[in-house]
């Protein structure tokens, strides 16, 4: 063997190593973004949201639940009603829902139709977060002035979040929904620039615990 066909070789190999060297960092660095991505604050909060909401709604009271729209002024909720009492089937949109629950074991007081919970669940936006308090029905977690009560509990679902709507389709004039409520939420993440669009829905329960 020569030494040109030699160095021939040696630069060969080398534009073969480098080519798999260019494909092992490049597929490397794809993984790692990919990971980040998967794993970033927004999209976590993303799967805690919808989980969270799907379970309180499959396991609330179809009959017995409340769409608010929060009132920023006076910090007040107010339940959403359609706007025609003459024909009440709208679908209306609100910023909190409170889902009312059996959190007990089944008793003989259960078959008191007046009774339709003895927890509540309630979603809302407070401070950039949403959040989901948790405390016994009655009375609820909005008392008759549109006050919020002090939870038993209460947790972080998502941060970051630039906006959250609830939305369901009304059945009479009182704002009664017909047990499926919708959540339409817009995550952001301000140091690694991801948002994120959250759309999601719930069905409630149609019996008894």
């Amino acid at each position: 063997m020569t030494l040109i066909e030699l160095i021939i070789s040696v630069v060969a190999s080398i534009i073969v190593l480098l080519t798999v060297a260019v494909l092992l960092i490049s597929g490397n660095r794809g993984w790692y973004q990919a990971f980040d991505y998967a794993h970033s604050g927004v999209r976590l909060n993303a799967i805690e949201t919808m989980i969270a909401f799907g379970i309180s709604g499959r396991k609330a009271n179809k009959s017995d639940y409340k769409l608010y729209k929060k009132d920023e002024d006076g910090g007040t909720y107010e339940v959403v009603r359609p706007s025609s009492e003459e024909d009440p089937e709208e679908v209306v949109f609100g910023n909190a829902v409170e889902f009312r629950y059996w959190d007990a074991e089944l008793n003989d007081s259960f078959m008191d139709t007046s009774i339709t919970g003895t927890a509540y669940l309630l979603f809302y936006v407070e401070d950039d977060k949403l959040k989901l308090d948790r405390g016994p029905y009655p009375p609820g977690g909005v008392d008759a002035s549109g006050n919020k009560l002090t939870p038993t509990s209460s947790r972080i679902l998502a941060l970051n979040v630039e906006s959250a709507v609830f939305s369901h389709t009304t059945k009479n004039a009182a704002g009664d929904g017909k047990g499926c409520v919708k959540l339409d939420m817009h995550l952001y993440d301000p140091n690694e620039e991801h948002e994120l669009t959250v759309k999601t829905a719930t069905l409630m329960r149609n019996v008894w615990p």
